[in-house]
């Protein structure tokens, strides 16, 4: 009975397609080439799926390890790792193949040794207060507005706005107090006195070691103790003459000009030397080569010049001042409507216009920047589509690699260079992962930026947009990819100690109503979630992760269960060992 209605529709077909023009043959073959095509991209989505979540298994993967920094370049004999390698096999980040070569650096006193080294009384105390050390022994000041760290974690030294030098006047007065510079002129014991009550912390055993050997090495203060004494020659062509027109001059009312010339001619140009008596302190140039030894004397022991702390800040700085001293040949004049409109929104307030300077978009961090990025950004939207993954990736101070590479009693903070190594590594290997292995799929396009967080740590946020056949489209999808729970430690005792130490939030609320998070006594991020069975649909871009009831763990002082927990990807988590959602 079957064979008879298969054969009946068969024959059936064959006389409808018998009578189709050509323009219904070629729509239904093309109709019919679609739907293969969508049938055979979907069992080829399925099969890359299943591969991806078989490939991102957590148990699958190994933590990536950068080595020791063991390599050694061959041009100025720097350690770089392996991974530092560039695409023609050299290290080239130290001295760039050997066309960057610097003096070597002068042998450290046995003293400073022994306070940045040591574990005794007076080194601990030199290196909690080692800032106020060095402001004691300044030469001149440093201003600038200091912005502490917004919680606990690493030190990090935080500035906001312009950084101002200044050397004291030469008089002091109710105002201006003896300090600094000043304080070398006196006796070693009173200068250390003066200091001391200014620096409650420091102790004075070690201020007196500190001040004695800045006065026996330091080049400013050998050049202020042992002035330069000018010698006279003079060759008499005539021995008759009168000696005493030598002699100094004893008249209380006559002024005289003195000039030394080659020929005995006055010099052509003749410079004005102006002592400055005023009350106020003066501004030291950033650019001033005595600008660092004055202002670090702890740093630069012997006076030498040289560009080192404030580096970052001085280049910023010429960089901002040569865009203001050249407006005209950036074609500024092109925002002079801009100019005219602030002109007249002034006036009409009883204001008073400032000077208008345009920074360019080449200026990294300008407003003009950011929005040149941003259309970038939204070109590649319109144009692939909207993102499908949002990856944020940040650095780990207790990485392996970071913590092999200090010396002695050296904390992670102490060395950001390492820090941002290792980091530059781990995100390359990250990117590797997701672009060129694709563990998510296949990229169409992507987009990262990376920035500092307010404790000093670099961190990376990345936008991935996924082809057509590598998107995520249900539930099952998303829980296969990311979690929001803690993992079963019988399982992964190596992931559950990862998200335990970097994927808990806080705890914060009544847990916690000092944390960071904590704004108008409600936290910031809305923690702690909810209870969720399942994941739900995707709500303003992002879904609400699966949060399944558990017994509390202890982590820390506190119990915590999935409410707590930032959602992550296992398989990145682990082999990154750092939070990597």
């Amino acid at each position: 009975m079957n064979s008879l209605r298969t054969s009946e529709y068969n024959l059936r077909r064959r006389e409808k397609r018998a009578r189709e023009s050509l323009d219904e043959r070629f729509q239904r073959r093309s109709a019919r080439n679609v739907a293969d095509r969508l049938r055979r991209g979907r069992a080829r989505s399925d099969q890359q799926m299943a591969n991806r979540v078989n490939s991102q298994s957590e148990t699958n993967v190994s933590e990536h390890d950068c080595g020791m920094m063991t390599e050694i370049c061959n041009f100025c004999q720097a350690l770089d790792w392996r991974n530092e390698l560039n695409f023609s096999n050299k290290y080239t980040k130290c001295c760039h193949d050997g066309k960057v070569r610097l003096p070597n650096l002068a042998e450290t006193p046995d003293l400073l040794k022994e306070l940045l080294t040591n574990n005794s009384l007076e080194a601990r105390n030199y290196q909690q207060h080692i800032r106020e050390y060095n402001a004691a022994l300044a030469f001149a000041s440093m201003g600038a507005e200091v912005k502490s760290t917004p919680s606990n974690g690493p030190y990090c030294f935080r500035i906001h706005g312009q950084i101002y030098h200044r050397i004291a006047p030469l008089y002091s007065n109710e105002r201006f107090k003896i300090g600094y510079g000043h304080l070398y002129i006196f006796d070693a014991s009173e200068a250390n006195s003066r200091r001391l009550e200014n620096n409650p912390s420091c102790l004075s055993s070690v201020m007196e070691k500190l001040d004695a050997l800045l006065r026996t090495i330091n080049l400013m203060l050998l050049i202020q103790s042992n002035p330069t004494v000018n010698v006279k020659m003079i060759f008499m062509e005539y021995p008759d003459l009168d000696m005493r027109r030598y002699n100094a001059p004893t008249s209380r009312t006559e002024v005289a000009a003195i000039f030394v010339g080659d020929d005995g001619e006055p010099p052509a140009n003749r410079d004005i030397c102006i002592y400055p008596i005023g009350e106020g302190c003066k501004n030291i140039s950033p650019l001033n080569q005595c600008n660092d030894p004055m202002v670090y004397p702890l740093l630069f022991l012997e006076g030498n010049r040289q560009y080192v702390v404030d580096a970052y800040v001085k280049t910023e700085g010429s960089r901002l001042n040569y865009i203001r001293l050249n407006q005209k040949d950036l074609r500024v004049e092109f925002y002079r409507g801009l100019l005219d409109a602030l002109t007249n929104r002034a006036s009409n307030n009883n204001l008073r216009v400032g000077k208008l300077v345009i920074l360019p978009s080449s200026f990294q961090g300008s407003p003009r920047s950011m929005q040149q990025n941003y259309q970038d950004a939204m070109a590649m939207v319109r144009k692939f589509g909207r993102p499908d993954l949002f990856v944020t990736f940040t650095c780990n101070p207790s990485w392996p690699e970071i913590l092999n590479a200090l010396q002695g009693r050296e904390r992670p903070e102490n060395r950001p260079d390492s820090v941002v190594r290792v980091f530059k590594m781990k995100l390359s290997e990250l990117l590797d992962d997701l672009i060129k292995r694709k563990v998510f799929g296949c990229v169409t396009s992507y987009i990262y930026f990376t920035e500092f967080q307010k404790r000093g740590l670099p961190h990376c946020h990345i936008l991935l947009t996924l082809d057509s056949s590598s998107k995520i489209r249900t539930k099952d999808d998303i829980d296969k990819f990311v979690s929001a729970e803690l993992p079963n430690i019988n399982v992964n005792r190596r992931l559950f100690e990862i998200v335990t130490k970097c994927m808990v939030h806080g705890p914060c609320g009544i847990l916690n109503p000092k944390a960071p998070c904590m704004k108008d006594g409600e936290c910031s991020k809305q923690f702690p979630k909810a209870f969720r069975e399942e994941t739900e649909d995707i709500v303003n871009g992002y879904p609400v992760y699966k949060r399944r009831c558990i017994e509390p763990v202890r982590v820390g002082k506190h119990y915590i269960d999935n409410r707590w927990i930032v959602p992550y990807n296992p398989w990145l988590s682990k082999k990154s060992t750092r939070q990597c959602r």
